[in-house]
């Protein structure tokens, strides 16, 4: 039986994990996790209903931009 491949949303999951307590922007979990910005994005509902992660206006703890970041509450 083979596994299922990761979902986009635990792919994410798993960078913010590693990198807390950083906020990280969509660009920059994308160069990071090595999927299409469109794809962080699209998860960010699924991490929205999950009360480990937030998505605020701040600043990215890597680029230093002010923007949407997600981060481990």
């Amino acid at each position: 039986m083979q596994e299922s491949p990761l979902s986009d949303a635990q792919v994410i999951s798993g960078f913010l994990l590693l990198c807390s307590p950083d906020k990280l922007c969509v660009e920059c979990i994308s160069w990071m996790s090595h999927l299409p910005a469109g794809r962080v994005e699209a998860a960010i509902p699924a991490l929205a209903q999950d009360v480990r992660f937030t998505a605020t206006d701040s600043n990215c703890s890597r680029c230093l931009r002010d923007r949407l970041v997600l981060s481990v509450s």
